[in-house]
């Protein structure tokens, strides 16, 4: 017999699979770097179905405050329904025990002399459960909660010594940002060629800009991307001289035009790689990306890079995701995604099979996502 919560659960995931509702737009990040808008997906194995469960901490994966949100995303990237399946949890979610299980215990076992109350069988319960069952992780795993050291604990139990095989990192808003603002730097150069708006103007032409469809294809960074950045300045601008543009764009690949946003990061990522952990660069981003790597000279803190304009897919594209992981030889369940766009890097990296941490709100600094995953820096 279903309790009313399952029922309530079940309700809102099936309106959420197949309920219409209009498409939510999301603002552009960087200037001349990345884009955070939605690409078109191709559909994997893990991406497809929506799984639901009992958790003792309430988190259902998709059904938290920005439950349209994520419903519209995933209708942008598969069409009218959000999922291809479902997937269903039995015990506490679709059905429960119709009497407390150590009421059950002491009521069968008082014909067989069974004398503990129901606290006390009901506490036993629980010590015992949470006990390793001989050589097998099958029992460990189950019931473990969704509290951080818990969590740490299951992937332990699972992986051994490191949480996760592999990292994946986004570039721009994670790895590193504009060092000036960018409308700033656009005005800035721009005043030669005759570029008259305020910054201010600047930037919400560009935000109108970056969210408009662009062209046939949803993939805005092919190849070095220069059809794309051209209308960006020109729309943001309101000038078309190719002499500015190629200022601009030249400027995006220089070490000047960029900063770290964690001062510890490559200390951390060298601890990373030595500790065994493989790490890749994971961005939707042009050609561009490989030399500023370099010119920033932390190219060399990377096993591999994953970079949009030569995948053919831009996240939240599964794609992607599943490529870095291929490059770096590992299962996309081994791998941990960290990004500062919940769309493109958290959405995408689940959606891909790769377990995800929100840049800026689950983890603020390299160091912390190292201790997370197992590495002592």
């Amino acid at each position: 017999m279903a309790s009313s919560r399952s029922r309530r659960l079940a309700t809102t995931l099936l309106s959420s699979i197949s309920r219409g509702s209009g498409r939510t737009a999301r603002t552009g990040g960087a200037l001349l770097s990345r884009r955070r808008m939605i690409s078109s997906a191709s559909s994997s194995s893990s991406a497809a179905a929506a799984v639901v469960a009992d958790d003792e901490s309430g988190g259902i994966y998709g059904l938290g405050g920005a439950l349209k949100e994520y419903v519209d995303y995933r209708r942008s990237l598969y069409g009218e329904f959000t999922h291809k399946a479902l997937l269903v949890d039995a015990v506490g979610t679709l059905l429960v025990p119709a009497q407390p299980t150590a009421q059950i215990y002491k009521n069968i076992g008082e014909k067989y002399g069974v004398e503990y109350s129901e606290a006390e069988i009901l506490t036993r319960y629980r010590r015992a459960y949470q006990k390793p069952w001989g050589q097998s992780h099958l029992r460990w795993i189950y019931g473990l909660g969704g509290a951080l050291k818990e969590y740490v604990d299951y992937r332990r139990s699972l992986y051994g010594e490191f949480t996760h095989k592999a990292l994946l990192v986004d570039a721009v808003g994670t790895l590193l940002v504009p060092a000036q603002p960018t409308a700033q730097i656009y005005k800035n150069i721009g005043e030669k060629y005759g570029v008259e708006y305020s910054e201010a103007e600047i930037l919400t032409r560009y935000r109108r800009a970056y969210q408009k469809p662009w062209g046939q294809s949803h993939l805005r960074y092919v190849n070095d991307a220069r059809p794309f950045w051209q209308y960006i300045v020109s729309a943001s601008t309101g000038c078309s001289n190719s002499q500015y543009f190629e200022e601009l764009y030249d400027y995006f690949t220089t070490e000047q035009a960029w900063k770290l946003c964690d001062p510890e990061a490559e200390k951390v990522f060298k601890a990373i790689k030595e500790a065994g952990v493989k790490v890749a660069i994971v961005s939707n981003f042009d050609t561009r990306l490989r030399p500023l790597l370099r010119a920033l000279r932390c190219e060399d803190w990377f096993d591999a890079v994953a970079v949009s304009a030569e995948v053919e897919a831009e996240k939240p594209n599964p794609t992607i995701f599943l490529k870095a992981c291929e490059l770096l030889g590992v299962n996309p369940e081994d791998a941990v995604h960290v990004g500062d766009d919940r769309r493109n890097d958290l959405w995408g990296a689940r959606d891909a099979g790769c377990d995800a941490w929100l840049w800026g709100s689950e983890v603020t600094s390299f160091k912390q996502v190292a201790q997370r995953i197992g590495v002592k820096v």
